[in-house]
């Protein structure tokens, strides 16, 4: 499953800080992810904005907490998509701006010879599951 990263936030946000374009992010909280320093850097100066300062920063331990801090308003997170789908159509979260960039990948790994086997078909068949319904 390919993964890219863009900004993510709530609603009410992206209009009080009438979010359009990537240098806007200038007037916003960045919510940064301690495993993943370079994310936002990397995001920014694929975007154009390089050595984009943002008004406030905060750092958290995991995309979970960024995803679930940005749903309380509190900035803009990077969301990994397809993983914000959820989030997406309950609407917690929208994406501003329309940049997003490749950011890796998942894959699930197994032997050639196991590709039959029910119980890899089964969790196959779950995480496709999960990834669209829970995004």
């Amino acid at each position: 499953m390919d993964i890219r990263a863009t900004p993510v936030a709530t609603e009410d946000l992206v209009r009080q800080l009438k979010l359009r374009r990537p240098a806007d992010l200038a007037r916003a909280t960045l919510i940064h992810v301690t495993t993943f320093p370079l994310a936002w850097p990397i995001w920014l100066e694929k975007a154009g904005v390089p050595g984009l300062t943002p008004r406030h920063a905060v750092w958290v331990d995991g995309f979970g907490a960024a995803m679930q801090l940005a749903e309380q308003g509190a900035g803009v997170a990077l969301g990994l998509e397809p993983l914000i789908a959820g989030r997406e159509r309950r609407g917690t979260l929208c994406r501003p701006l329309s940049v997003s960039q490749p950011t890796g990948g998942y894959w699930l790994v197994h032997r050639k010879g196991d590709a039959g086997h029910p119980g890899l078909r089964t969790l196959k068949r779950w995480l496709e599951a999960e990834i669209a319904a829970n995004g």
